[in-house]
């Protein structure tokens, strides 16, 4: 359902090269500028939920004409914010270079940044050093002071919409696909797309009519969960869960400036954040010169690979219920391949490569923005992809292993390492994945799945891994 390489866009300017990403609402392809010989980014309007595409045909159809109307109106505001982007001069803000129309849909050509994103350096290093992550925030704080003022607000900051040039280390924001232009008294101006980035959008954006009044509150949420997540390279936890929980346990072994500024940043209220950028900035210790001055190449630090939980200090129990655990958490493995079958199967044609990975990272959003009940006093909490490595955490909630002691904990981690437990989730992996290209990509490209076991009370029992080797002689 995308662009093949090679094809061409205004009568042969752009060539398409390779796909880079493709979201909800558009596809991003890497281009070649014919008559500059220069490469470009350029970015397909392209609802996949309603959108078409033969194979053989560079035309996009809709799949229904009852959503026509509705398509209409999100193309053309669209094509309405690209020109909005278009006009914004900011060396830390992603240049738009041309806006059309073509094969009844609409593009943007963005400049091309050979680099990556603050995400894909987290999953390959881990949590950056406080003077880089300090570097990198400033300058992403100078691109929101400069669209802010022009009430503009990006609606979606996150590690994976920041990316750093390899040639110099520039800090560029990118993608404004959720982004909204306001009025002088704060109205706002265009819809948008519903888009949810968890972990990264406050409260308010989960609620109907929540970013309807220019606030840029909303924007320095997201930054401050930015700031967590380069700090510690975790992923920040979701606005309902800070509500709930709040953040002090999260940042308990951070610097005080970093610390006092992520509490600040990530209240659920929008009155208790800083209300500006400048209010950020004090927070965190930097001032204007700082901002203004030329972010260094990034050289990130590796981090050491996380301690466990600690097991719970509690009396010893019988080891015969971790017999009967292991065979109900096999249970696991079906449910979560049976629902990306689902959802992989409304795409077709899914062409893998390594851009792949934020298509993986939507599937498990959606599939799992909430607790999944799968029977058996187990539940699914979160699932997500770090790099290659797909993770899904299981709360055992029965209420004989709430009193597990350290015995009964070593007996469940030798049962789920152990070779025979390892070879029936393979088998069971595999049996799932013949009838869709989705699953069985994921499989054989080299993706290792890891299933991360909690008692009742969210205490770490083992880590299941399945890697590419385990379930190879199954496929």
């Amino acid at each position: 359902m995308t662009l093949k390489p090679g094809t061409t866009l205004q009568g042969g300017k752009y060539e398409i090269r390779s796909i880079l990403g493709q979201g909800g609402f558009g596809i991003t392809y890497l281009a070649e500028h014919g008559m500059m010989n220069k490469l470009v980014c350029i970015k397909e309007f392209f609802p996949r939920e309603y959108y078409n595409r033969d194979n053989d045909s560079r035309n996009v159809s809709l799949g229904s004409n009852g959503s026509a109307e509705l398509m209409d109106a999100y193309r053309k505001k669209f094509l309405k914010e690209a020109r909005t982007i278009a006009r914004l001069e900011h060396p830390n803000v992603i240049a738009i270079h041309d806006v059309f129309e073509e094969n009844n849909t609409a593009y943007y050509v963005m400049e091309y940044i050979e680099g990556e994103s603050l995400q894909n350096t987290l999953d390959r290093r881990g949590a950056l050093d406080n003077s880089l992550v300090k570097s990198i925030i400033t300058s992403v704080c100078d691109a929101l002071r400069y669209i802010h003022s022009r009430n503009l607000l990006h609606l979606d900051i996150k590690p994976a919409n920041i990316m750093v040039r390899k040639a110099d280390g520039r800090v560029t924001l990118i993608d404004f696909g959720l982004a909204k232009q306001y009025d002088s008294d704060g109205n706002q101006t265009s819809s948008t797309p519903v888009g949810i980035s968890h972990g990264y959008a406050p409260l308010e954006q989960y609620e109907a009519g929540g970013g309807n009044t220019f606030t840029p509150a909303t924007d320095i949420y997201a930054l401050g969960a930015t700031l967590y997540s380069l700090a510690t390279g975790k992923r920040a936890p979701r606005a309902s869960e800070v509500m709930e929980d709040g953040m002090e346990k999260n940042v308990a072994s951070l610097s005080p400036e970093l610390k006092r500024t992520i509490l600040a940043a990530m209240q659920p209220t929008r009155k208790k954040r800083p209300q500006d950028i400048d209010a950020f900035l004090r927070l965190l210790g930097e001032n204007d010169a700082t901002i203004q001055s030329p972010t260094p190449t990034p050289t990130p630090v590796v981090k050491p690979a996380p301690a466990v939980k600690p097991a719970s200090e509690t009396k010893p129990k019988g080891t015969s219920v971790w017999w009967k655990v292991a065979a109900i958490i096999l249970g696991v493995i079906t449910f979560l391949f049976v629902t990306l079958l689902i959802i992989g199967s409304q795409v077709d044609d899914i062409e893998f490569d390594g851009s792949n990975g934020a298509y993986v990272d939507e599937l498990a959003e959606y599939a799992f923005s909430e607790v999944v009940d799968i029977g058996d006093d187990m539940y699914i909490v979160d699932a997500y992809r770090t790099g290659n490595i797909f993770t899904v955490e299981v709360i055992m909630a029965e209420e004989d292993i709430e009193d597990y002691g350290e015995e009964g904990l070593r007996t469940f981690q030798t049962i789920i390492s152990s070779e025979s437990y390892i070879d029936n989730m393979a088998s069971s992996l595999a049996s799932e994945i013949d009838s869709d290209i989705l699953v069985k990509e994921l499989m054989t490209h080299g993706y290792t799945f890891e299933y991360d076991y909690y008692d009742y009370d969210g205490n770490y029992m083992g880590t299941a891994t399945i890697t590419p080797e385990d379930y190879a002689e199954y496929l």
